[in-house]
């Protein structure tokens, strides 16, 4: 028997079966899948970065299934660690400010290495 192919996020296996694996690269993942629940045989597509779509087609056509109804409570939240490749140079400076999640940093304008000259508050004023 063949593996099953599943969607990234456990909840959303109750109400879809992924069909194929559309494409799929380092950082993300699309899949066409077919709802559980719908008698159709319409397929809808699902990328790894987010299940809005699954979600939104859910509450607008299965509203009215209790697994459906939990799912879309307010209190739930699905989330996926999504690895990203950023190529940073990280500075012991302390106007860098380090944004974990994201695994980039953001830096002040005074220390932007491509700042060609600091204007005063009184020049933009005058113009």
């Amino acid at each position: 028997m063949e593996n099953e192919l599943i969607l990234p996020w456990n909840i959303y296996n109750i109400h879809f079966k992924v069909i194929k694996i559309i494409n799929s690269c380092e950082l993300y993942t699309t899949y066409e899948v077919s709802c559980k629940h719908c008698i159709c045989s319409k397929t809808r597509t699902a990328d790894s970065r987010a299940p809005s779509n699954l979600r939104k087609h859910l509450k607008d056509k299965h509203s009215n299934v209790k697994s459906v109804r939990e799912l879309l409570a307010p209190s739930t939240t699905v989330s996926i660690d999504v690895k990203r490749k950023v190529n940073t140079e990280i500075h012991d400076n302390s106007d860098v400010k380090k944004i974990k999640n994201l695994n980039t940093v953001q830096m002040s304008i005074l220390n932007c290495p491509n700042r060609k000259s600091l204007t005063s508050q009184g020049t933009v004023d005058l113009v």
